[in-house]
């Protein structure tokens, strides 16, 4: 048995907790109260935001995200009552700088490279026949692939595992902050041995809310609305995908007034409804901690951790 699973933490006892028959109806009205409220706030802080009344900052030097990151990871600490801090390493995405993914996809690029340029006839001596035509265009399709992958990987956030290493794509100091306690809430899960596997809803989950609880926290500390807005706006629209799924599971009709706020997250949760028959592991892991923290309190985040609360159905 694994860690996440003696924890009651893997994906299927989770899903198990928020769908139950026994149990539906309590979580349905739950999160029909959160999303209410959730909505109303999304809505005022939609009016700031188009009234240019929320202050996001500008994008950070390296030399001060070196200053704010460890700041933001005491106060992950803190909320989740970690007191062996490890800090990974941490930066901006760099095609240069020297660690394994750089190196894999320089392998890429350079194999890549010598076969296109082995078919060409002028160096392989050989006419441009099919065969040579056909591996040359399998490289240069090889090279195109490689370019995207790398695209995606130097043009967004994330968490690597091997070594442990957190990469912050170049956003506003306010929505850097946010991603930043999310990606760290994971290398305390890999730390933890609760990384992915079959845990997949219990890690996006915990690192959503546990987002949004830094982001409350630096609100009120700086005193400014604009570090509820994204993760306000994400949260509304998991929540309604997870609504609509949990009262399509159960043949219950949805209250369409809880559906009207729009979300920037809706048409991603509507494909990953279409394509796999459920939300995102995103939506429903942050919908059972929401649900979680409305009945447990706060404490739930660190409890879990320790195994001194369970999902039990």
């Amino acid at each position: 048995m694994s860690k996440l699973e003696e924890y009651g933490l893997d994906n299927s006892n989770l899903s198990h907790y928020l769908l139950d028959k026994s149990r539906v109806k309590d979580n349905l009205s739950v999160i029909e109260d959160i999303l209410n409220e959730e909505s109303k706030y999304l809505n005022q802080l939609q009016v700031m935001k188009n009234n240019n009344k929320l202050n996001f900052g500008g994008k950070l030097s390296s030399e001060e995200l070196n200053e704010v990151f460890p700041k933001i990871c005491s106060d992950v600490d803190a909320l989740l009552k970690i007191d062996d801090s490890n800090l990974p390493e941490f930066g901006y995405p760099s095609t240069f700088k020297p660690n394994k993914r750089n190196a894999i996809m320089l392998s890429i690029y350079t194999l890549t490279g010598m076969s296109i340029l082995s078919h060409l006839p002028i160096i392989s001596g050989h006419p441009l026949d099919s065969y040579h035509f056909c591996t040359m265009i399998a490289g240069i399709t090889g090279l195109v692939g490689a370019a995207f992958m790398q695209s995606t990987l130097t043009g967004s956030s994330g968490y690597f595992q091997s070594p442990p290493e957190i990469q912050l794509k170049k956003d506003s100091r306010v929505n850097l902050i946010s991603v930043a306690a999310h990606e760290y809430t994971h290398h305390i899960q890999a730390r933890k041995d609760f990384l992915y596997g079959s845990g997949r809803i219990f890690n996006e989950g915990h690192a959503r809310t546990i987002q949004k609880e830094i982001s409350k926290i630096y609100a009120q500390r700086e005193d400014n609305e604009a570090f509820m807005y994204r993760i306000t706006d994400m949260s509304v629209g998991e929540f309604k995908s997870t609504y609509l799924w949990m009262c399509k599971k159960h043949k219950l009709s949805p209250n369409q007034n809880l559906l009207k706020t729009k979300s920037s997250r809706d048409g991603d949760e509507k494909s990953e409804r279409l394509l796999t028959r459920a939300p995102s592991p995103h939506a429903i892991g942050n919908t059972i901690f929401s649900i979680g923290q409305a009945r447990e309190g706060k404490e739930i985040y660190s409890r879990v951790l320790n195994g001194n609360f369970k999902f039990v159905c």
